[in-house]
């Protein structure tokens, strides 16, 4: 099988994202066996690209240098989807070796990656020939969800493209630069980072809907200890520790998630943060 028309195949490779199961039966407690494994394409972090049993192909990542890929993959793609951003559908995969690794599924694009780049990079008329505002709410959003994970890694080749009726719809991916500590910090990515400086890029290009970004501030806010305790019984217990995972969900609604959401709000007010 040519692994370049994998993505055009069936077997429900090209699909559009739906959310993760956050309660009842886990995808992780029945994990998906990889059948063939593919070079896998340019990306820091991914280990393998491969067919599933369920028919489909996944990109699959494990941890390396200490860093907690899988877990940061499954828990912020999972918290993205409940806060309705769109993301690829994700499973547990297990390799020959009994190894277990977090997959993103290829859902294929209808622009390759220059194309995506190009339609980022572009102002998006509304109906009237003006500015449209749906790109801008949407980057708003996701740049909030960013900077409360401490991702500092949100570049313009970490999105997908789909249509929509007779717009476009974007889908965001690759969370494994997140990091689970920063919660308990009231420190964001620093200037420097793709997330900050293709951010301030983005939003020369299309705006900043303020009022959107402090709604996505309020709506983290509001997410309750139970969906993160849920997302954390989805993932096989190899990823993270119970210790971790018990002072993850205690922290939620603690103090400091408190602080740093006070801070994001602060520096979206001030335009320190943008």
């Amino acid at each position: 099988m040519d692994v370049r028309n994998l993505s055009k195949q069936g077997g429900g490779a090209r699909v559009m994202p739906h959310s993760l199961v956050l309660e009842g039966s886990s995808p992780s407690l029945f994990p998906l066996r990889i059948k063939s494994i593919y070079p896998p394409p340019n990306g820091a972090d991914i280990a393998l690209y491969c067919i599933a049993e369920d028919g489909k192909i996944y990109f699959c990542k494990r941890d390396k240098h200490s860093r907690l890929i899988r877990m940061n993959e499954w828990l912020w793609t999972g918290l993205a989807q409940y806060l309705k951003i769109a993301t690829p559908e994700c499973a547990v995969l297990l390799d020959l070796s009994g190894e277990t690794l977090f997959g993103s599924l290829d859902i294929g694009s209808t622009a390759g990656p220059f194309g995506v780049q190009d339609f980022l990079t572009t102002p998006q008329p509304d109906e009237l020939g003006g500015l449209g505002r749906w790109m801008g709410q949407y980057l708003a959003r996701l740049y909030v969800f960013d900077l409360l994970c401490g991702n500092p890694d949100r570049g313009l080749t970490n999105f997908l493209r789909f249509p929509d009726g007779s717009s476009s719809r974007l889908c965001a991916f690759d969370f494994a630069s997140a990091d689970m500590s920063a919660l308990s910090r009231t420190t964001f990515p620093v200037a420097g980072s793709p997330t900050i400086s293709i951010g301030r890029k983005l939003r020369r290009t299309h705006g900043f809907e303020l009022p959107i970004a402090l709604e996505m501030v309020e709506s983290i806010e509001a997410v309750p200890r139970s969906v993160i305790e849920g997302l954390f019984k989805g993932a096989p217990k190899e990823w993270m520790s119970i210790e971790e995972r018990k002072a993850f969900c205690e922290g939620w609604m603690g103090r400091q998630v408190k602080e740093r959401l006070n801070a994001l709000r602060s520096g979206l007010k001030d335009g320190s943060l943008l």
